[in-house]
């Protein structure tokens, strides 16, 4: 965890979801993490909002649960409440 902590704290420093758009760009330019770190969000991201999962889910629910499980077993080092908000960000794309 200790090569992800930067990342990992903006992660889990996002709490503007009266604006959840703004979550990636927000975690993005945290002037804290560098361009690996930068790297690690991309792909995260990308896991989380992964459109085949979201689109194979029976429903809003099932879909927040894969996008955590891809995250869980993608990304060991994210910690419970780092998965919980990207997953939470990815679900706005898809409401």
């Amino acid at each position: 965890m200790n090569s992800h902590r930067k990342l990992i704290s903006a992660i889990e420093a996002f709490d503007r979801w009266e604006q959840p758009s703004e979550f990636y760009e927000s975690v993005s330019s945290a002037p804290s993490l560098n361009a690996n770190d930068l790297e690690q969000l991309r792909r995260a991201w990308g896991t989380a909002i992964e459109r085949d999962g979201w689109l194979a889910s029976k429903d809003f629910a099932d879909g927040c649960l894969l996008a955590d499980a891809r995250l869980a077993s993608g990304f060991p080092w994210l910690s419970n409440k780092a998965r919980q908000q990207l997953v939470n960000g990815a679900s706005y794309q898809w409401l």
